[in-house]
């Protein structure tokens, strides 16, 4: 779980240069990987 923590971190740091369209593509990626591990 920390390994998939640290992934995204880096990549929300990577992708808050990029603008708020990748951000919010991240954080929907983040939420529907979330809900299909706790499936």
């Amino acid at each position: 779980m920390s390994t998939i923590y640290r992934i995204y971190t880096k990549d929300f740091k990577e992708l808050k240069k990029s603008g708020n369209l990748a951000l919010i593509v991240s954080v929907v990626s983040l939420v529907i990987s979330t809900i299909t591990f706790f499936r």
